[in-house]
């Protein structure tokens, strides 16, 4: 019986594979595989080979694949892109080479280093409709280059004066609009308005849990996909403990889907329990990152900054 062994590694024949060859996300690492094969197409199933994996945009950014020898002739290339373009993915061995052409994407939304923009975040005129901009970037002040992030802008003022109000994804040529919204308010009193802009991330309400049934010892925030709860005797987290009495206050924000009169009902299962429901002027969940964290990103909280030019 004679074992027939692979030859040495023929890097032409040898394949890489992974969607991270073509397409990528900024902040977010990504992968992709070298299968190491000889001159006939025989897969090797050693390791040892020394590659090299250099990353770069034709806008000057520059990455260098991390490489990790599995010691089975495959090798795993890990990088985590932080500019968003168009890149080229060069594969070494020696002096073979293998080249892809790589899209990095922008990120998730981040509302620290998405700007507002206008006149009219300063000034404007009783009875006049005002606008200015916001344009999402993410962790990276990479350009959001697609619709789909959701704000909430609210203008309060004198009297109790205080309009909630919509906005519309510019996202058209030129490219300077894309990730791009346009933000419209008008108010009939002169006077001091206060305007608050807001991210809204995620579904859900912000809760806030106190330790107490006076809303003074606030012990955990969390966002609450549904709010519908059965503590029984037990309590709603180990932060607030078993008291005598606890409270929860849900603060957020609803985007009808449709132009409807629509009913919120509460319920509550035990005589003992109140609830309280009413509208609000500020407040709602704040924005997250990536679930892949990002190598160095800015900190995101929930308003965007106003423009400095």
């Amino acid at each position: 019986m004679v074992t027939v062994k692979p030859d040495v590694t023929d890097f032409a024949v040898s394949t890489i594979a992974g969607e991270a060859l073509s397409i990528a996300t900024a902040g977010v690492q990504s992968e992709f595989t070298l299968q190491a094969k000889d001159a006939w197409g025989n897969t090797i199933t050693e390791g040892g080979d020394q590659y090299l994996v250099h990353i770069a945009s034709v806008g000057g950014s520059v990455l260098e694949g991390a490489v990790k020898d599995n010691t089975d002739g495959t090798y795993k290339v890990t990088y985590t892109p932080g500019t968003q373009g168009t890149y080229d993915v060069n594969v070494y061995l020696g002096s073979s080479s293998k080249t892809t052409t790589l899209l990095v994407e922008p990120g998730s939304i981040c509302a620290s280093t998405s700007v507002t923009n206008g006149l009219s975040l300063t000034v404007g005129t009783a009875g006049y409709a005002a606008t200015f901009t916001i344009q999402a970037k993410d962790a990276f002040k990479n350009l959001r280059t697609k619709d789909g992030d959701d704000f909430v802008m609210r203008v309060t003022g004198p009297g109790g004066e205080g309009h909630n109000n919509p906005m519309a994804y510019i996202g058209a040529s030129p490219n300077t609009n894309l990730g791009r919204y346009t933000v419209a308010y008008r108010t009939t009193k002169s006077g001091t308005f206060s305007v608050d802009v807001k991210m809204a991330s995620g579904n859900g309400l912000y809760g806030v849990y106190y330790r107490d049934d006076t809303f003074s010892n606030a012990v955990k925030t969390a966002t609450d996909g549904t709010v519908d709860f059965n503590w029984g005797s037990d309590s709603p987290d180990s932060k607030v403990g078993i008291v005598d009495g606890f409270s929860i206050e849900w603060k957020g924000y609803v985007k009808p889907g449709y132009s409807q009169t629509t009913t919120f009902m509460t319920k509550v299962g035990e005589k003992d329990e109140r609830v309280k429901l009413g509208s609000m002027t500020s407040g709602l969940s704040t924005s997250g990152l990536p679930s892949r964290r990002p190598a160095r990103p800015a900190r995101c909280g929930s308003s965007p900054t106003p423009s400095t030019t």
